[in-house]
C-alpha cells in the first residue's frame, strides 16, 4: 500500500492545510519528508519527497521560486508545502501558475502548524507502511490492527483488546511501569504489578506466554518486543472466579504484535525528534548557519525558543565507555535505557520547575538549556546547583552504577551567549575531574586561574614548565617536600597553619623549607618565585 499526498491530506496532522495547485496529481507516492530552507536545495531534491518550507531562501526572488516548483516536478517529488506567516501572507502565485502548468501539488499550511507536527506523525506513517502489509486472519488480530491503522494509541488498544476477550488488560514498560490498564480496579492488585526482574527472566526463558496464578484469579504475560529486544508487557487478568481460555492465549499473541507496533512508532517520533534536536544543537554550537533567524526559526519549529536567555548545564556520565565494554551482559537497548531514564528524571526536573524543556542528549551527555533571566547572579547560580544536585542525586538513586560529573557555564545573552556557556560548561567538566575530585558539580565561575590556563592547550609546554619548577619535588622520596610547599601555598605562606596542616614541628618545615630551596635553587623570599610555584601546582593538577 503506498502512502499518497491524497492519503496524507486526509490525516488529522495536516487538518488546516489547503491544496493551491496540482489537483490531479495526488496518486503520488510518497517516500520521505524533509524541510528545505537553504538555497542551494535543488541539488538534493529526490524523487517521492513531501518537502515542508517557510519559503525564506527565495522568498525575494520570481524567478528562484518558478525554477524550484520547475525542479521539484521534473525529479518526480510528491509535493511541497509552503508555511505561511512570517515570508507569505499568501502564496506566490508564480508558485501556483507554475505548479499547474507541470501538475505539481502544491499545499498551503498554516501559520499555526509546526513542522514537528507533520515530520513526526508521517515519518511515523512512512515507518509503518511496510509492518502493516501483514495478513491478518483472525478477527482479534484485524480490529487490533485497525486502530493501530486509525492512529489509536495504547489506551485505544487496550480498551479494544477489552471490549473483544472482557477481561482486564494492564500494558507495562520495560521497567514494568504502569502504561495503560482497562478493566475492574479490584482485579488489578497493586502489589501483584511487579514481578522481581529475576523471576520474570526466569519465567520468560522457559516459555514467551506465563501464566501466573494470583489469588482468585489469573495473570496472563508476554513481553512486547522488536527485534528480540523487550519493550514492555502486555498482561490479561481472568477476574475473579474466571480462568484464562485458549483464545485468551491467541488475543495476548495478537495484542503484543499491535503494541509492538505501537510502541516502535512512539520510539520513532522520539528518534526523529532527538536527530532533528541534535543536528539544530551541533549547527548552534559549531555556528552552521547562515543568519541567526534560520536558526531561530528552526528552533521554533521544535518548540525551542532561543531568543530567551540560558546558562547552559551539562551532565556527564562518568566511564560511559565501560558500558559498551560490557555488551555481553549488557544488552545495547539496556544502555539506551538508561540515557532514556536519565533524560526522564531530567525533564521531571524541568517541569517541576516550571522551566523550558530543552534537553538534548548526546552519547554519555545531557545538555539542559536552564531559563533564571528573572534571577539576580547570586541567586543564579544556587540555583542552578540545587537544581542540578537534585537531578544528579535522583539518577544515582535510581541508577546504582550510575556516577554523574555536572559542569556549568554562565548566564549570557543571545546565540553566541548559548555556545560560550555551553562551552564553559565543558571545560568545567574537564578541568574539575582534575582539580576538585572530592566534587562532582563543577562551575566555571570557580575555576579561578584555571579559566586562563585551560586556553593554553599546549600540553607539552605547560609540562616544561611544571619540571622546571618542581622537578627535583617530583621524585617519590621528596613526596613530603612537595607536600610541603602545597600546605604553604593553601596557607598563603602562613607557617603556623602550613606545620598545623602537615601534623609537623615548626622547627621541622623551617629545615624543610630550607631543603626546598636548596632542591629548586630558588629565593623563597621572592615573591615571584611563590607566584610560579604556585602556577606550577596547578599545572600539575591539570595534567
Amino acid at each position: 500500500m503506498n502512502l499518497t499526498v491524497e492519503a496524507i491530506l486526509k490525516c488529522d496532522f495536516m487538518e488546516g492545510a489547503r491544496l493551491l495547485a496540482g489537483i490531479s496529481a495526488l496518486e503520488k507516492e510518497i517516500k520521505y519528508v524533509d524541510i528545505i530552507e537553504v538555497p542551494d536545495v535543488i541539488n538534493w531534491i529526490n524523487e517521492g519527497g513531501f518537502y515542508l518550507t517557510t519559503g525564506y531562501s527565495f522568498k525575494d526572488d520570481l524567478q528562484s521560486q518558478k525554477e524550484l516548483v520547475q525542479t521539484l516536478a521534473a525529479k518526480e517529488s510528491a509535493a511541497l508545502c509552503i508555511k505561511k506567516g512570517r515570508y507569505f501572507s499568501e502564496i506566490p502565485e508564480i508558485i501556483i501558475k507554475t505548479a499547474n502548468e507541470l501538475n505539481y501539488p502544491i499545499i498551503e499550511l498554516p501559520q499555526d502548524k509546526s513542522y514537528v507536527d507533520i515530520l513526526l506523525p508521517l515519518s511515523s506513517m512512512l515507518l509503518d507502511k511496510k509492518t502493516y502489509l501483514l495478513k491478518h486472519s483472525e478477527k482479534i488480530h484485524q480490529d487490533l490492527t485497525d486502530v493501530v491503522l486509525s492512529g489509536g494509541g495504547l489506551d485505544h488498544l487496550a480498551q479494544t483488546l477489552y471490549k473483544l476477550i472482557d477481561k482486564s488488560v494492564l500494558i507495562q514498560d520495560r521497567e514494568q511501569k504502569k502504561l495503560v490498564f482497562v478493566g475492574d480496579k479490584e482485579n488489578l492488585l497493586e502489589n501483584e504489578i511487579y514481578i522481581p526482574e529475576t523471576e520474570l527472566k526466569k519465567m520468560l526463558l522457559k516459555e514467551n506466554i506465563n501464566l501466573i496464578k494470583l489469588e482468585g484469579q489469573f495473570r496472563l504475560i508476554t513481553p512486547v518486543k522488536v527485534s528480540g529486544n523487550i519493550l514492555g508487557y502486555v498482561s490479561i487478568f481472568s477476574g475473579q472466579n474466571r480462568n484464562i481460555e485458549k483464545i485468551d492465549y491467541r488475543a495476548l499473541q495478537h495484542a503484543a504484535t499491535v503494541i509492538a507496533l505501537e510502541m516502535l512508532k512512539e520510539k520513532e517520533k522520539n528518534e526523529v525528534e532527538k536527530r532533528l534536536k541534535i543536528d539544530l544543537f551541533n549547527d548552534l554550537i559549531q555556528k552552521n548557519y547562515n543568519s541567526e533567524e534560520i536558526i531561530i526559526n528552526r528552533a521554533l519549529n521544535l518548540n525551542w525558543d532561543l531568543e530567551k536567555n540560558y546558562l547552559v548545564i551539562v551532565f556527564e556520565i562518568d566511564d560511559f565507555e565501560s558500558y559498551y565494554r560490557d555488551l555481553e551482559e549488557r544488552q545495547e537497548y539496556q544502555i539506551k535505557d538508561i540515557q532514556d531514564k536519565i533524560k526522564r528524571i531530567i525533564r521531571r526536573r524541568l517541569l517541576y520547575e516550571h522551566k523550558d524543556l530543552i534537553v538534548i542528549n548526546k552519547s554519555s551527555s545531557f545538555i539542559v538549556f536552564y531559563n533564571c533571566a528573572k534571577l539576580d547572579q547570586e541567586n543564579r547560580k544556587a540555583k542552578s546547583l540545587a537544581f542540578a544536585e537534585n537531578i544528579a542525586a535522583e539518577i544515582e538513586k535510581e541508577i546504582a552504577s550510575i556516577k554523574l560529573f555536572v559542569g556549568f557555564g554562565g548566564h549570557y545573552q543571545g546565540l553566541d551567549g548559548i555556545r560560550k556557556s555551553y562551552q564553559q560548561a565543558r571545560q568545567a567538566i574537564e578541568m574539575g575531574k582534575k582539580i576538585n575530585k572530592e566534587s562532582n558539580l563543577f562551575h566555571y565561575d570557580d575555576l579561578g586561574i584555571f579559566k586562563v590556563l585551560v586556553k593554553l592547550d599546549n600540553r607539552e609546554c605547560l609540562s616544561e614548565f611544571n619540571k622546571e619548577m618542581l622537578g627535583p619535588l617530583l621524585k617519590d622520596e621528596n613526596s613530603d617536600l612537595l607536600k610541603t610547599i602545597e600546605a604553604l601555598l593553601s596557607s598563603f605562606n602562613n607557617k603556623r597553619e602550613a606545620a598545623r596542616k602537615l601534623n609537623i614541628h615548626r622547627n621541622t618545615l623551617d629545615y624543610r623549607i630550607k631543603k626546598i630551596a636548596k632542591l629548586l635553587d630558588v629565593d623563597l623570599q621572592n615573591s615571584e618565585n611563590w607566584l610560579n610555584l604556585y602556577l606550577a601546582f596547578k599545572v600539575k593538577q591539570m595534567l
